[in-house]
């Protein structure tokens, strides 16, 4: 099979070479970052990745090609191509140069680069002062850990303000900007402008402000636009690092357009353990309440598969609240400060604290409907009205069907997990005497439901449902897209315990879906997920 590794230059397609344009139309399938497909979408299938190793497993899954590796400026300046080149000997490999951001910048500024000391410091600690200071002409690719503006109150600092820098950003797109200065200019410019304001996006938020709007029309700065204010974008998967400490970013819509979720590793120094925590982005019901027009539900269904994929694929240490009504880490602090102890050793470790953490928020807004009808007859001094379990619906069932209830063919994507129903009592742990049963919040505390349990599964569903709705991505949020579906209720773990021991991934199965996308229990039980020969 032949795969492209090509060198697509600083991002807008109109610095594509003629032969990398030959290239990407030969290719039925993309792979790249997210920002680099984008131009590509409509006419492509795209598959958002970005290590080696990630990319060079799904080359190796994928039964024929070719297949087209983007990769951002050139492929031999500071590119992926490096690590990718071991890993797809097996395969004809041709790869494709591009304009990189080093020859295009200083085409810019009318100046060679033969004679230029190349440095990256993107993404890293680097003395790129120190550098500078040693050489005549300096070409960095600055980020993260390395600020222009450090840099440049260093030089000052070192004596050397007057030397001139050029700065560039957004390179090749139409907002691009470069500036021209001395040190001394460009850090004064920095400091009378407040300081650098780091404003993260995702992607998918920027296309929900300018579709949507946003309440602070003037932005962070009240001057501004909020996308005006934009320094980086998230990318779903991809990694922040802060000394000790690394931020992964996960794209789970709902909340809004964009709405981003964080799994945190902490380096401990003094032992060298890793300790995870998560933290839920959006716990707000946007997606419940708002009326598209265009795209009716997509939030309400997105919401779900966010709440279940953080569920499903993140198992840290301890959770971090949103706020501190959705969990008690102020009462607990408190507690701990009483008892003399940190904070660390009266939270309850695990998953299982999380899974329910996330199914609280589920819970509250299957029953979403009931509990409005609810406050509705207690303003009004009414008696409460009966409502049935079959009156309940779910964010699915509130939302646009997916497919009609009917049987299905799935192949599962992992083993499955067992998921037990949301329990009020929060943080229950010996540690201290005040927390053996727990605390109870009143959010949301109107939903108690301990006592049932679900099998979820992540799943690919043979129904001719491509994963998006008009709008936006529902499955697709995630590379390599699956969809999560549980079982209706069950009454007993042990019922839930069978079912999940007989699960296999990638295996394909047999379920009666309702029209909530919920899996009926088969007759006998057993037979609820029923086994298939051969796979989607």
């Amino acid at each position: 099979m032949k795969v492209y590794l090509i060198g697509v230059g600083m991002g807008n397609p109109e610095t594509l070479t003629v032969r990398a344009l030959e290239a990407i139309r030969e290719c039925p399938v993309l792979v790249g970052a997210r920002r680099l497909l984008e131009p590509w979408a409509e006419s492509h299938e795209c598959v958002p990745l970005i290590t080696a190793a990630d990319i060079a497993e799904f080359i190796g899954k994928t039964p024929e090609g070719p297949v087209a590796v983007l990769l951002s400026g050139d492929t031999g300046f500071y590119s992926g191509a490096k690590n990718l080149w071991p890993l797809l000997g097996s395969y004809e490999v041709e790869t494709v140069p591009g304009i990189s951001s080093l020859t295009y910048f200083c085409a810019k500024i009318q100046t060679t680069w033969q004679d230029a000391k190349l440095v990256s410091a993107h993404g890293r600690a680097h003395n790129l002062a120190g550098e500078i200071q040693r050489s005549a002409k300096t070409f960095a690719l600055t980020g993260g850990a390395t600020r222009v503006e450090d840099v440049c109150r260093e030089l000052v600092e070192r004596g050397l303000g007057e030397v001139r820098l050029s700065v560039g950003e957004r390179l090749s797109y139409s907002d691009e900007r470069i500036v021209t200065g001395t040190a001394a200019e460009l850090a004064d410019m920095v400091e009378r402008r407040g300081g650098r304001l780091t404003v993260c996006l995702s992607r998918e938020d920027a296309h929900g402000l300018a579709a949507w709007g946003h309440p602070e029309r003037g932005g962070i700065l009240r001057d501004r636009p909020v996308l005006e204010l934009v320094s980086r974008y998230y990318e779903d998967g991809g990694w922040l690092e802060f000394g000790g400490v690394r931020i992964q970013t996960i794209l789970t819509p709902g909340h809004t357009d964009g709405t981003v979720s964080f799994r945190l590793e902490l380096t401990v120094p003094a032992t060298g353990e890793v300790l995870t925590f998560a933290y839920l982005g959006g716990y707000g019901i946007n997606g419940l309440t708002r009326r598209e027009p265009d795209t009716p539900g997509y939030l309400r269904l997105a919401f779900q598969y966010g709440l279940r994929y953080l569920q499903q694929t993140v198992s840290p240490d301890y959770l971090l609240p949103q706020h501190t009504n959705q969990y008690p880490l102020l009462e607990l602090q408190h507690l701990a400060e009483q008892a003399g102890l940190p904070l660390l050793s009266v939270l309850v470790r695990g998953e299982a604290e999380w899974v329910n953490f996330l199914e609280k928020r589920q819970a509250a807004l299957t029953y979403e409907g009931y509990y409005q009808r609810w406050l509705a007859d207690r303003r009004q001094g009414k008696p409460l009205s009966p409502i049935t379990d079959e009156q309940l619906e779910t964010i699915e069932a509130a939302g646009p069907f997916r497919r009609p209830a009917g049987r299905y063919t799935i192949t599962l994507t992992d083993g499955g997990k067992v998921i037990r129903g949301f329990d009020r009592a929060l943080n229950r742990t010996s540690a201290l005497a005040e927390l053996k049963e727990g605390l109870v919040l009143g959010l949301d505390s109107y939903v108690h439901d301990p006592d049932i349990w679900y099998v979820q599964v992540a799943a690919r569903v043979q129904d001719g449902y491509p994963g998006a709705c008009a709008g936006g991505p529902v499955e697709q949020i995630h590379r390599d897209w699956f969809e999560l579906l549980r079982t209706v209720p069950l009454s007993h773990r042990a019922e839930a315990e069978t079912l999940l021991s007989g699960l296999q991934a990638g295996q394909a199965y047999q379920v009666s879906l309702d029209q909530s996308g919920q899996i009926r229990p088969g007759q006998p039980l057993q037979d609820t997920f029923h086994p298939v020969s051969g796979a989607i």
